[in-house]
């Protein structure tokens, strides 16, 4: 009884307790700092890639000439990074205790580290590639492609109805007789004019073979807006010539169009402002998304050498220690001879 009074014998029968286990794993352990820290500098490495992802999600430029696939697969690809690496860690520290804790640790972020690196610089081909095609596309054959064509239409047609009597004054053209929402065309066209302070897509002078009168009509463009809804609307020359309408550039005709949804009347065109857009803008993720993978191969070929420079290391100090027990035993022997 006395001796379970003594505070020195309650302390030699009570070892310290570990930290908090989570999944088995102590926390207070070098092991639980292992998976701690590890989670925390995953997804502050994927900070950046997520941001950028979800950067392009909301741009509308992006989303109408690329899509949300790269950026919505670029999103799916880092969660299941964390999830995977967190698995991982609870199967070696938990289930699979034979394995040496040093090694497993050093193995587990290699190929973690290998695999983001390699997945961050394939993700960067597409948007490569989805930002040249884009610009390509809006700079040189603008009226003609299949990204861009449908949109030039919408644009033109909704030029005419801006330049008819009684509309020009307006703020906007949807206070004009003859305007009809048509997604996702005329919020596009919206949005780049607030965006990036331009008016006119690909845009060409209309002339007419009517009369004034007969131009400024608003059933004539809630027609042709009808037809260019159409699946098979077909090309500006065919909706345009019933009504008298065609694309012109003759001289004297005006140069630069007026911006539809505003009377700010900006000089630059909304085609080469959206293409330069797309090439720097998605063009620099891309870019930076590609080095990050880099980065992040070359961080895991330095910590692989770190990793063998250590092995050797230890095995040196482990001879050197070695040598005097085997001096020792050698002259032992030899002085018993």
């Amino acid at each position: 009884g006395a001796m379970q009074d003594d505070p020195h014998y309650v302390r030699q029968q009570e070892p310290q307790r570990p930290g908090k286990k989570v999944h088995g794993i102590p926390m207070g352990s070098p092991r639980g700092f292992f998976v701690g820290s590890g989670v925390v500098a995953l997804i502050l490495v994927c900070v950046v890639p997520v941001y950028s992802s979800l950067s392009l999600l909301k741009d509308d430029s992006y989303v109408f000439w690329a899509g949300r696939t790269v950026p919505e697969m670029t999103i799916a690809i880092v969660f299941a990074f964390v999830v995977t690496y967190s698995v991982m860690v609870w199967f070696f520290f938990s289930l699979a205790r034979q394995i040496q804790g040093e090694v497993a640790m050093a193995l587990i972020a290699t190929i973690f580290v290998t695999s983001l690196g390699v997945a961050l610089m394939l993700i960067a081909l597409p948007l490569s590639q989805q930002s040249s095609a884009a610009y390509n596309d809006l700079m040189h054959s603008c009226h003609s492609s299949d990204s861009t064509r449908r949109l030039f239409e919408y644009s033109q047609v909704l030029q005419s109805i801006r330049a008819a009597p009684g509309c020009a004054e307006k703020y906007s053209v949807e206070e004009c007789e003859g305007y009809e929402e048509a997604a996702p065309y005329t919020s596009l066209l919206r949005t780049m004019e607030s965006k990036f302070h331009c008016s006119g897509f690909c845009y060409r002078p209309l002339a007419s073979s009517v009369d004034a009168e007969s131009r400024g009509t608003p059933a004539i463009f809630a027609s042709l807006s009808r037809k260019l809804r159409r699946p098979d609307g077909g090309d500006l020359q065919k909706v345009l010539a019933p009504s008298g309408l065609r694309p012109d550039n003759q001289e004297g005709s005006p140069a630069l169009p007026l911006t539809l949804f505003s009377d700010a009347n900006y000089k630059a065109s909304c085609d080469g402002m959206a293409g330069r857009h797309m090439k720097h803008f998605v063009g620099s993720i891309a870019t930076s998304t590609f080095y990050q993978g880099v980065y992040l191969v070359f961080v895991a070929v330095a910590m692989g050498f770190l990793r063998l420079s250590g092995i050797v290391h230890e095995k040196d100090v482990q001879d050197r220690a070695e040598r005097p027990a085997v001096r020792y035993l050698d002259a032992t022997a030899g002085a018993r001879a």
